[in-house]
């Protein structure tokens, strides 16, 4: 059973009063924090040199912060080793290597959010933070569970993953959380691995003024799961998208090793969608996204 599931970032806005918090969904009918708020993505690529390595860093619009990254192509014989947030709060860093004759391509899209204060409005300051656990060993042939959690007054928008330069390191699973991401690693190479996943983590709470009055925008992380049967050739393809006035940062899936089903790749599309696709896929296989 795989379970992709899209990370759909939402926005609210409450009144800062004593210890009562009013909260209001964004909305696109005028409503003021849905005018704050601007998600946008960025997209770049790299070409491989046959036999060799290639690092790409990938930059969001300024004053905007970067959610989550993800490839969304990539040729064959070409490995993924590293994918990263970046030392600055709106950078992602890949790192591809690739095998075989000829040069490869690869894709990536960048998810990003920046404020754009209401006149009268001011302080209101997004943060983001990585949380890391690296140095994790993965016998040959055997599988690792890890999770990264953000801190309290957190929430997770994204992750990275380091597989090593050999690209032996394979993910069976990358589970959004409410303040995380859970991750089962695989070990396909004949030699012990060394990994690393980071997730990316977004202050929910951003004081502002206006008016004399103190405000404050709450960020909320929905995470919605689905099913879908799919079979080989097209059909190991779906797509699926979060509820109105959200912005999709982050999609993952829950393999089970026993199934001959494989995630090839999963990345958000468009403004509030993700898509997956998957291969070794027979007629009638079930997926929970």
């Amino acid at each position: 059973m795989r379970k992709p599931v899209v990370a759909c970032l939402m926005l609210q806005r409450a009144i800062a009063c004593a210890s009562v918090l009013t909260c209001l969904l964004a909305v696109p009918s005028g409503a003021a924090a849905a005018d704050v708020v601007r998600p946008s993505s960025v997209t770049a690529g790299t070409t491989v040199p046959e036999g060799g390595a290639r690092s790409l860093t990938v930059r969001c619009p300024s004053r905007a912060v970067a959610l989550g990254a993800a490839v969304t192509q990539q040729g064959a014989g070409l490995t993924l080793q590293r994918s990263r947030p970046g030392t600055a709060a709106g950078d992602w860093r890949f790192r591809f290597a690739a095998a075989g004759a000829g040069r490869r391509g690869a894709r990536v899209v960048l998810r990003c959010v920046r404020l754009e204060l209401a006149s009268g409005m001011s302080g209101a300051r997004l943060a983001v933070s990585t949380r890391r656990r690296s140095r994790i060993a993965i016998p040959p042939g055997e599988s690792s569970s890890v999770e990264v959690r953000c801190r309290r007054g957190w929430t997770a928008t994204g992750y990275g993953i380091s597989g090593g330069s050999s690209g032996d390191v394979t993910v069976a699973a990358v589970v959004p959380r409410p303040r995380g991401w859970e991750f089962e690693l695989e070990n396909t190479g004949s030699g012990t691995a060394r990994a690393a996943v980071a997730g990316r983590c977004l202050k929910r709470d951003v004081p502002a003024r206006s008016g004399g009055r103190s405000l404050r925008l709450r960020f909320q992380v929905d995470r919605r799961e689905f099913s879908d049967r799919v079979g080989p050739g097209p059909a190991g393809a779906v797509s699926h998208r979060c509820g109105a006035n959200a912005f999709s940062t982050a999609t993952g899936s829950a393999v089970d090793p026993l199934t001959a089903i494989e995630l090839v790749r999963s990345h958000p599309v468009g403004e509030r969608g993700g898509s997956w696709r998957f291969r070794r896929a027979t007629s009638g296989d079930e997926v929970d996204k």
